[in-house]
């Protein structure tokens, strides 16, 4: 099987083979199930209250049955039993949570350390549905391209 650790460690993939001797058996080993079998990744913005400069981003486990997410991946240290705001973006909108982090793992990968976190306690602070932004009005010293209508 190919892929890297960072990809095995995320979605448990564990390379087994029946031994000579397991195969003998009446009942031989199965392989474990795949953790995150129809499961899908959602973008994070973990939010620092006393200074949004602090805000950092990571990914969010989101279950196939639409639950609230179980883990995330941040790419900034989180203390362990650390209360977090974050917002979640999916195609369907944008949700407020907060969450506590429990103790986490460290996963190594070419682009830096990242953070495997399992929440507790997650819950929705608001439900947003993205908004269509209109454009913004023109003002006096904006320039404007001028119209070319094709034939």
């Amino acid at each position: 099987m190919y892929g890297s650790d960072l990809q095995w460690k995320l979605l448990d993939i564990h390379e087994s083979i029946a031994t000579p001797i397991e195969r003998l058996t009446p009942h031989p080993a199965k392989l474990p199930e795949v953790a995150f079998k129809g499961d899908r990744w959602a973008t994070i913005v973990i939010e620092n209250d006393a200074d949004q400069a602090l805000n950092s981003m990571g990914l969010a486990h989101m279950p196939s049955d639409h639950s609230l997410p179980e883990k995330i991946i941040s790419f900034a240290s989180l203390p362990p039993n650390h209360w977090i705001s974050a917002s979640i973006f999916t195609r369907s909108g944008q949700v407020s949570i907060a969450a506590q982090v429990r103790q986490g793992a460290v996963l190594e990968s070419s682009a830096g350390p990242m953070y495997l976190y399992p929440l507790a306690a997650c819950k929705i602070v608001k439900p947003e549905v993205l908004p269509v932004h209109p454009l913004p009005p023109a003002s006096a010293d904006a320039v404007v391209a001028p119209l070319i209508e094709l034939p």
